[in-house]
């Protein structure tokens, strides 16, 4: 991931003051305690996943082995009202956390309300290295391309 910072030459930063004569000490803020989460609850799933399959399959190109294996578990399922795909994280007791919605049409893109991004959607292999995507679309790719390099006979 490239992290980048950039400056507009129109708008002339204000010069930061250091000196110690206008330094207040520090108070903690007890108005900026954190907000707690709310309630996180799934968008509610369609009938079928068609769309969300099709979407995947024929658009995205993603082997039907790989998202099968998802669908299966119920890591991406579609959504009821909008038909969007919808990407679930869980924490290691399997609990759902997180979810994310992705359109099937055009670039929508949403966290349910109440998802806790700690809890990503993944896939937690046997191995030893980490890899990290920007999407769940990326994270799919990668295990299609990660199936085919190591034949069909290995389980996404």
């Amino acid at each position: 991931m490239i992290l980048s910072w950039s400056f507009s030459a129109r708008a002339s930063p204000k010069p930061w003051n250091f000196s110690q004569e206008k330094r207040e000490p520090h108070r903690r803020r007890t108005d900026l305690a954190p907000r707690p989460f709310p309630t996180f609850g799934y968008l509610p799933p369609n009938s079928d996943n068609r769309t969300a399959r099709n979407y995947l399959t024929a658009a995205r190109r993603i082997d039907e082995d790989v998202t099968g294996f998802f669908f299966a578990r119920g890591d991406i399922y579609e959504d009821a009202a909008h038909h969007n795909a919808v990407f679930v994280g869980r924490d290691e007791d399997e609990i759902p956390r997180y979810a994310h919605s992705k359109g099937t049409a055009g670039n929508f893109r949403l966290d349910v309300k109440g998802s806790d991004k700690a809890f990503n959607f993944c896939y937690r292999g046997e191995g030893e290295r980490l890899f990290v995507f920007e999407a769940p679309v990326d994270l799919l790719s990668f295990l299609c391309l990660f199936y085919k390099r190591i034949g069909r006979t290995a389980s996404a």
